[in-house]
């Protein structure tokens, strides 16, 4: 098994629901890349094959090999890779509700929370982050290939609160400023 596959077989989060084989995959890929002029690479056409409307395990994150300028984070969650089956990730779906939103050399195939969108370079394949909301250049590219994007995940372990006990001393002066502060009745 090639480290792709390993990859996909760990990050996907299996439990949601379980990825099953596209029937026709051949005729549907073959339209999809006359209709929007895409050249699938090979390692994307090999996951839409065997995968698609995936969603992603809580306990990865992407971390881009090249990093959005301007930007915070550094490490990126990933909601679902979309695919063929027809639901609410379905790549067809989503080319067609993006078009003339994002830039016309992409197209988008997997979604970051709150409406941002992983988007693939029509004719090479490169990986791109695409930010809605952000002012300027909405669109940055962070992998070079579909490959080092699945690569790109990393187990992130859950942060735990270091907090202890926390033990507060108020006197006297302040309950009696809170008294003289409160509601009024009148």
């Amino acid at each position: 098994m090639d480290e792709l596959t390993l990859k996909l077989k760990e990050i996907i989060d299996f439990d949601t629901i379980p990825s099953k084989k596209v029937v026709g995959h051949k005729d549907k890929i073959l339209s999809l890349s006359e209709k929007y002029q895409i050249d699938f690479p090979k390692d994307y056409l090999s996951y839409l094959k065997e995968y698609g409307n995936d969603y992603i395990n809580p306990s990865y994150k992407c971390i881009p090999r090249e990093e959005p300028p301007d930007f915070i984070e550094s490490e990126f969650e990933l909601d679902s890779i979309f695919g063929l089956h027809p639901d609410e990730n379905n790549l067809i779906d989503q080319i067609e509700s993006y078009r003339g939103i994002i830039p016309e050399h992409v197209f988008p195939i997997a979604d970051l929370p709150g409406g941002d969108l992983v988007c693939m370079d029509k004719k090479t394949g490169f990986v791109y982050f695409w930010f809605h909301d952000r002012e300027g250049i909405k669109i940055n590219k962070v992998f070079d290939s579909f490959r080092e994007f699945i690569l790109g995940f990393t187990r992130v372990e859950e942060q735990t609160s270091n907090t202890g006990t926390v033990e507060i001393n108020l006197d006297n002066r302040l309950d009696a400023f809170l008294r003289r502060s409160g509601p009024q009745k009148g």
